[in-house]
């Protein structure tokens, strides 16, 4: 089983959370959320009955998106504040003594000139978070960073792929910062980390008679959870 690494400098090891199995990570909406929710379905004759539908708790993708790779959780309290100035922000004083700078730094805005980019933000800097954890991967593995999609934030990670088989300093993680101010509290999810092994693909398009398999996939959606019981492959992050 392939193994990945955190790493990051002793002097601070005890002031920060550690990354863990995105798992451990599962929003708390989520695990109250119920399989299943009433709705209002019409008839054919036009009259309505109360129906049972399945909820994204019930989506077997969803979940594994949820709890695949790894979170590394903020490592400070922050405070990013957008005025007339730019950017304010502010490290706890507890973790500023801990983290030693490494906090929010910013990135000038012409990095993002002429890109899609450029319309999230209205002042002349985008954040920028000074990660103080080293990945390390087994050789021939790369790692894809982003934001966890489904925890509440208003920041935004710029997703990107870095080959930490190769890479073994500490990754910087630019960002879209939402809205005026942000409060970040040390051990929220901030990054979720996927690794991967990198391998070369080749790529076809084809055509091919849907008709039977349409039938077969309407036998399938008679059963209960036919994706769980037929397709679905566990997948392990430790």
């Amino acid at each position: 089983m392939p193994h990945i690494k955190f790493n990051v400098d002793k002097r601070f090891a005890d002031y920060i959370p550690q990354p863990k199995p995105a798992g451990k990570y599962v929003p708390s909406w989520y695990k109250k959320m119920s399989k299943t929710a009433e709705h209002l379905e019409k008839t054919i004759k036009g009259g309505t009955i109360r129906a049972e539908t399945n909820t994204i708790k019930h989506c077997l993708p969803v979940r594994d998106y949820l709890t695949s790779g790894y979170i590394i959780p903020m490592w400070s309290d922050i405070l990013i504040r957008k005025d007339s100035n730019g950017f304010f922000t502010d490290i706890s004083p507890v973790h500023r003594q801990g983290a030693f700078g490494f906090g929010v730094d910013f990135h000038g805005i012409e990095q993002v000139k002429d890109s899609p980019i450029e319309q999230f933000t209205d002042t002349e800097k985008l954040v920028k978070f000074n990660c103080p954890w080293t990945v390390i991967t087994p050789k021939g593995y790369s790692t894809l960073f982003f934001t966890p999609f489904y925890h509440e934030s208003n920041i935004t990670i710029l997703p990107a792929i870095v080959d930490t088989d190769m890479y073994k300093h500490p990754t910087n993680f630019p960002a879209l910062f939402n809205g005026d101010e942000c409060r970040l509290h040390v051990g929220e999810p901030l990054i979720q980390a996927i690794p991967f092994k990198r391998e070369s693909w080749t790529s076809s398009v084809t055509s091919q008679d849907f008709s039977s398999k349409g039938i077969i996939m309407s036998v399938l959606q008679g059963f209960d959870s036919p994706y769980r019981k037929w397709f679905w492959q566990r997948k392990r992050y430790r």
